[in-house]
């Protein structure tokens, strides 16, 4: 079975009877959470499965590793997501190790969370002091007085804190709140694995070919690179509205996907139908 075929791909199977493929990646991701490697091996892992980290339950989103602002800075990941006629929304999000810690004994912030932090401020600066350039690099319909409005930043780090440790999450949460910032722990990023449901077919607005809503749907995609989404969003037909359902086909032919993981599945689909 490829993608040349006329039948669709039954992606939905990964919820259960080809489970193991995503529980694989589950015990596979544990085992680099324990193993305390480099930051770029977290990155790395995350890149070849983010169908299966970065997800929403209609699969309308888009993924871009390692974006450029500006010369001076690179996002880990961007997340875009559906916001019907006002384009996307985009998430900023910052990568740091597992066993970093966000405060000392003492209650102070580490240097790695410091590090994070001033890494989502300048991320910010950079947008509002280069509007223009922001403008293209993330089309939407929200702006506003010169601001942009639909944009949100993330912090991953560390693990998961017992719920018991009261002064923690009283910290992390106040200090969020106070920057306008997500935290979040390399644990919620398990979560969002096990949580990860797929569809056959991205169930979006327009009328589309089928074949192209079921590609669209497969969840082995990779993340866009800067140079790909940069091609992308100075694409001449790009609408900027409702820009999953009337770019869709533009979006999938510039994936790139883990071709040994989708193997995997599609072997196991042509067994199944021997």
């Amino acid at each position: 079975m490829s993608f040349d075929d006329n039948e669709d791909i039954l992606w939905s199977l990964l919820n259960k009877e080809a489970r193991f493929i995503k529980n694989n990646i589950e015990n596979d991701w544990l085992d680099l959470l324990d193993a305390n490697k480099r930051e770029q091996e977290y990155q790395s892992f995350i890149e070849n499965h983010a169908g299966f980290f970065f997800y929403e339950s209609y699969q309308d989103v888009l993924v871009i590793s390692k974006l450029k602002l500006g010369a001076d800075f690179v996002t880990d990941f961007v997340i875009c997501t559906n916001d019907a006629s006002n384009g996307l929304r985009y998430e900023l999000i910052e990568l740091e190790k597992p066993s970093s810690l966000l405060y000392t004994k003492r209650g102070n912030p580490t240097a790695s969370f410091t590090h994070s932090v001033q890494q989502i401020l300048n991320w910010k600066r950079w947008i509002i002091s280069n509007l223009d350039t922001a403008r293209k690099l993330f089309p939407t319909q929200r702006y506003n007085a010169g601001l942009l409005q639909n944009f949100e930043y993330t912090i991953i780090i560390g693990r998961r804190y017992d719920e018991k440790d009261y002064l923690y999450n009283e910290l992390r949460n106040s200090y969020a709140h106070d920057l306008g910032i997500n935290i979040r722990s390399y644990d919620s990023l398990t979560d969002d694995i096990r949580k990860s449901y797929f569809m056959d077919n991205a169930p979006l607005f327009d009328e589309h070919n089928l074949k192209l809503l079921n590609e669209f749907a497969n969840p082995f995609f990779k993340p866009y690179n800067d140079a790909t989404w940069r091609t992308i969003v100075q694409s001449k037909n790009l609408n900027v509205t409702h820009m999953l359902d009337r770019n869709v086909e533009l979006f999938v032919n510039k994936r790139e996907y883990n071709q040994l993981k989708q193997s995997e599945f599609l072997d196991y689909l042509s067994k199944k139908a021997k």
